[in-house]
């Protein structure tokens, strides 16, 4: 199955264009509905912001609220260091390739253009920490690091505005692995790099 998914996902990019180039980035305004097994749904508002490896794989980090929910990832750290470091001389390579594997961890995104404004972007993310709080919750803490996957379909404009739908299936990193979903809307602005 990995392999019939890799040879599609090879041939679709490989014969259309695609939006994104190494090097742009973005940040977004996002709204999520949260629902994991044991606590009430939350809502939450938060930022978004990627930054693109290359043509088709980029790392994304974000940070959201709402009452009683926050969630935020590694990437909201590594992933402006990064920018801010690339954007300096070469001697901190090295240290650019170590900020960028630590936000991998968070989000890594891959975009698949399906037309020249439309892309559909799978993500996984191995390390989210989230708070969740409910009155007799059936845990004994309210921190959990999480894991997800799932994919959003991107409308981005001739002038490099966005909007995502997203959705996504995730779980607890914790002994009795409650699982949950997520889906949001992301209205964003993307920056394009100047390199070629």
């Amino acid at each position: 199955m990995i392999k019939y998914l890799t040879l599609m996902g090879a041939f679709f990019t490989s014969s259309l264009f695609g939006q994104t180039k190494s090097g742009d980035w973005s940040l977004g305004l996002t709204s999520d509905y949260v629902n994991f097994e044991g606590f009430s749904p939350k809502y939450a508002v938060g930022v978004t912001g990627e930054f693109m490896l290359g043509k088709r794989l980029g790392v994304e980090s974000s940070i959201a609220a709402g009452k009683d929910y926050f969630h935020v990832g590694t990437g909201i750290i590594f992933v402006p260091l990064g920018l801010l470091l690339s954007k300096a001389d070469s001697e901190n390579g090295f240290l650019v390739l170590l900020l960028t594997a630590a936000a991998l961890f968070e989000h890594t995104n891959y975009h698949i253009p399906i037309s020249s404004n439309f892309e559909v972007i799978p993500f996984v993310s191995l390390l989210r920490i989230r708070y969740l709080y409910d009155e007799g919750h059936p845990y004994n803490q309210d921190i959990f690091p999480s894991w997800s996957v799932g994919a959003k379909l991107s409308f981005v404009t001739k002038n490099n505005w966005y909007v995502n739908a997203t959705v996504e299936g995730g779980q607890f990193y914790y002994p009795d692995l409650p699982k949950g979903i997520q889906s949001g809307l992301n209205i964003g602005y993307i920056f394009r790099s100047q390199n070629q």
